[in-house]
Formats: C-alpha cells, sequence, structure tokens
C-alpha cells in the first residue's frame, strides 16, 4: 500500500461544504500560520499543540476551527498510505487519530472506508467534539462518522452509496468477538461516567466562578463608564465655562480697543484743529506785520512821504540847486536890479503835492 492515497469527490475542496471551504481559505490562521508548514510531520506536531475540540466551527462563530484548518491542510500535502498510518495508530494524542479518521471520511473512495475504520473500533481514549461538553471515544467517533449524515451537527459529510453504507451498518450491528461486553467493560463505562461527572461538576463550578468574575467585571466595566461620563460632563462644564470667560474677556478687550481707538481719533481731530487755528491765526499776524512794515518804510521814504501831505522843507542844496536852474532860465538880474534887491526878496516854497514846482514872487516885509 505504497504511493498517495486515492482521492474520492472533488479534488479541490476536499468534499467540505461550499461555506466552510471558503471560511477556511480566507481564515487568517490558515492562510499565514500554516502557510509556513511544509512537511506531513510539521502538520502533526501542529495538530498535537493547538487541537483541543474537533467541531468546523469556532463556537457561536463563523469561524472555522483549527482542527478542520489543519485537516484541509493536510489535504493540500497529499498524504500516502505509509503517513496515513502513523496518523491513525499515533498514541501521543487522540486528537492526531481522529484527524485521520475524518480525513478518511472526506477523502478516500467509500469501499475502502471499512478497511482503515474496522480495527479502531475499540479505541477507548475520549476527544472533545464541542468545548465543554462530554467528550466520546474515538471508536464512537467513527461510529458517528460512519451512521450521521452531519458531523457535530453542524457540516455535511460526503454521501456513501446506499449499498456500501448498509454493509457497514449491518457490520456495525453485528456482536464482538467473545460475546456480550464483559464486567470489566461495564465497570470501565461506570468509572467512566462517574469521572465524566466529576468533571462535569468542576467545570459547573468553573463555570460560576467565571461567570461571577464575569459579573464583578460588568459591574466595574459600568462603573468605569459611569465615572468616565461624570468626569466628561465635568469637563465640558469647565470647558464651556472657560469658553465663555474667555469669550467675555475678549469682548471686554474689543470693547477697550475700540475706546482708545475713539480717544485716540478725538485727540488726532483736536491736534488738527488746534494746529490749522494756530495756522491761520499765524498767517493772519504775519500779514498785518508785514503791512506794518510796508507802511513804515514808506513813511521814510521823502518822495512818497509827499504824497501823504508831508510839508518837510527841502534841504538848503535842494534850494541851492533850485536857484541855479532859475538863473540859467531867467538869467541873473542881480546887476540891473540891485537896488530892489534889498525891497524884494526871492523865496521859494516847496509844493508838496507838485514835485520840482517853485513859487516865486512873494514880497518881504
Amino acid at each position: 500500500m505504497a504511493g498517495v492515497l486515492d482521492v474520492w469527490g472533488n479534488n479541490e475542496t476536499m468534499n467540505l461544504e461550499n461555506i466552510l471551504f471558503q471560511n477556511i481559505k480566507m481564515s487568517p490562521y490558515f492562510k499565514d500560520d500554516l502557510f509556513n508548514l511544509k512537511t506531513f510531520f510539521e502538520v502533526v506536531d501542529e495538530i498535537y499543540e493547538r487541537v483541543e475540540y474537533l467541531a468546523p466551527w469556532v463556537p457561536r462563530t463563523k469561524t472555522p476551527s483549527t482542527a478542520f484548518c489543519l485537516l484541509y491542510k493536510l489535504f493540500t500535502l497529499k498524504p500516502t498510505y505509509k503517513q496515513m498510518n502513523t496518523l491513525v495508530k499515533h498514541q501521543d494524542s487522540p486528537y492526531i487519530r481522529a484527524l485521520g479518521f475524518l480525513y478518511l471520511r472526506y477523502c478516500i473512495p467509500p469501499e475502502q472506508m471499512w478497511e482503515w475504520f474496522e480495527p479502531y473500533l475499540n479505541d477507548e481514549e475520549e476527544v472533545l467534539i464541542e468545548p465543554r461538553e462530554r467528550g466520546i471515544t474515538v471508536a464512537d467517533l467513527i461510529r458517528n462518522l460512519i451512521k450521521e449524515p452531519k458531523f457535530a451537527g453542524a457540516t455535511i459529510l460526503p454521501r456513501i452509496p446506499v449499498l456500501i453504507h448498509r454493509k457497514m451498518l449491518d457490520k456495525l450491528k453485528e456482536p464482538e468477538k467473545g460475546g456480550k461486553s464483559s464486567d470489566r467493560d461495564k465497570e470501565k463505562e461506570r468509572d467512566r461516567d462517574r469521572e465524566y461527572d466529576r468533571e462535569k461538576d468542576d467545570k459547573d463550578r468553573d463555570y460560576d466562578k467565571d461567570r461571577e468574575r464575569d459579573r464583578d467585571y460588568r459591574e466595574k466595566e459600568r462603573d468605569r463608564d459611569r465615572d468616565r461620563d461624570y468626569r466628561d460632563r465635568e469637563r465640558d462644564r469647565e470647558r464651556s465655562s472657560y469658553r465663555d470667560s474667555d469669550r467675555d474677556r475678549d469682548r471686554d478687550y474689543r470693547d477697550k480697543d475700540r475706546e482708545r481707538e475713539r480717544d485716540r481719533d478725538y485727540r488726532d481731530r483736536d491736534r488738527d484743529r488746534s494746529y490749522r487755528r494756530d495756522r491761520e491765526r499765524g498767517s493772519s499776524s504775519s500779514k498785518r506785520s508785514r503791512s506794518r512794515s510796508r507802511s513804515r518804510s514808506r513813511s521814510r521814504s521823502p518822495v512818497k512821504a509827499s504824497k501823504v501831505g508831508n510839508t518837510t522843507p527841502p534841504p538848503a542844496s535842494a534850494t541851492t540847486e533850485t536857484l541855479k536852474k532859475l538863473r540859467a532860465l531867467y538869467g541873473d538880474s542881480s546887476s540891473s536890479s540891485t537896488s530892489n534887491s534889498s525891497k524884494l526878496a526871492l523865496s521859494a516854497r516847496y509844493d508838496s503835492k507838485k514835485k520840482d514846482t517853485i513859487v516865486l514872487g512873494t514880497k518881504r516885509r
């Protein structure tokens, strides 16, 4: 029996239900963790370390279980007859043998199943189908794989042809060699039941403890949430009060700035008004001072003073020049009329209204 095992049915999906197959392919555990496992013995070691129950789904989820991810990983490696014999006879863990029988149920042709299953119908080591439930023996697991159309009530097993299935059921009904079960087997059954009851009681106690712990944890979480909500409300209230105070302070600052700007504008307008007023006053006073200076300068001028009626007599030099002009014009009468010179006196008077006018003929008395 050397070589690779024959595969019956779909060579890609391993005859798994489509939804289970798709979830296994998309599982992070299968894509990431199992991707690095390249050999049959690495997968066996992973089964020994990781598998704790055989159900296809993680309880109350749609996540494929570790057992079925490893089962499909075995399918991708295409185990040989020798490797499958190693799997179903492995003594380190009953879960290794259980996954071997699951692989045989899904993959090999139905007519070969009884040859693989029949030698192990007395395997009394227990495995768990679902966590926190009563375990079953490997022998009962094999019987259920033959009898039931579903595994763990959660996934459909490949259909066995009717005739082959009927023969396998008939063989299961045949009594074991040696007649009825012995008293020793019954005692083992009772011991197993007592052990199961003890384990169940322990699990129930653990479950009660877990429930109490969960309840305490939820209450603590509730208290923490309440305290957090209270702190958040207080913080929001403080922030709102801070925002209001900041808003008021900003409003006061703006009002003060506005008042300062208004006062500055008022002072600037007053300064400009005062400056213009002072300028106007300065210009008027400068005009008056210039007019007074011009009037004073005119009064000092002898020509211009005659226009305003100044009767001050001209100086002697001016009179002498005037007489010279008269002598040149009329001649010198001093030689012809010397006697009359004593009687008549020629006087010249300066007329202030007419320039260079000499009035003659005044008589001296």
